[in-house]
């Protein structure tokens, strides 16, 4: 069995005295496709948050690529850009700015080679992704699923290891849905990203191969 890409081991994490996350452990490898399911207020974007590291966890180790997470916030900060990729619910793109602006942002915080290499990417991703008549589109005027579409394609500009998604299809309708779900597995497939996606929707987990659920502060395979 290879190494995980990222670990978790012994994850606690609490608020105001309510444990949320109780000793969990978890392996993310290489291309997998997760789901998170969890009722409201079980934990589930809060494992994401630490996944992400975005929050720190109360106890337990996080390794990423078998090292154990930096301490110093520059280092948590480099990792985050190269590693991993962000798609959100409310796609958290910059109105005012172009399809093409919008999935280049991550390349502001790359050295000159590394931006060159992405903006190559960036037309690469709008290829791949069908959006060339919107290359030059304001985002304020795409549909949702477009939208979504171009905040996959940020994530991916940057080349991850791993992708986050929280709740990537909760303000699509089900043909929208479907259509970035599709894209997502597809890209999982193709290019070989780590996916973790955080949900409440039975039908948007199934789309995904190994299915995680957070009960009382346990982690466990979706019944």
């Amino acid at each position: 069995m290879p190494n995980p890409l990222l670990k978790l081991t012994q994850i606690v994490k609490s608020y105001k005295g309510r444990t949320i996350l109780d000793k969990i452990d978890l392996g993310i490898y290489s291309a997998d496709f997760v789901s998170i399911m969890g009722v409201s207020g079980a934990g589930k974007s809060t494992l994401l948050n630490i996944l992400a590291l975005f929050e720190k966890q109360d106890a337990g180790l996080y390794y990423i690529n078998g090292s154990v997470i930096p301490t110093r916030e520059f280092d948590i900060c480099r990792i985050r850009n190269n590693t991993f990729g962000f798609i959100f619910q409310s796609y958290n793109l910059l109105s005012g700015l172009t399809t093409a602006q919008n999935i280049a942002l991550p390349l502001q915080y790359s050295d000159e080679k590394h931006q060159q290499e992405g903006l190559k990417r960036t037309k690469e991703l709008i290829e791949r992704l069908d959006m060339k008549h919107i290359e030059n589109e304001r985002v304020d005027n795409l549909s949702g699923g477009e939208k979504q579409r171009v905040a996959i394609a940020r994530a991916l500009v940057n080349n991850p290891q791993v992708i986050f998604a929280d709740e990537p299809t909760g303000n699509l309708d089900a043909v929208s849905r479907n259509t970035v779900l599709s894209l997502l597995k597809g890209l999982n497939h193709s290019m070989g990203v780590a996916i973790v996606m955080v949900t409440h929707d039975p039908v948007v987990a199934d789309f995904t191969a190994r299915k995680l659920q957070i009960v009382e502060g346990k982690l466990g395979d979706r019944q």
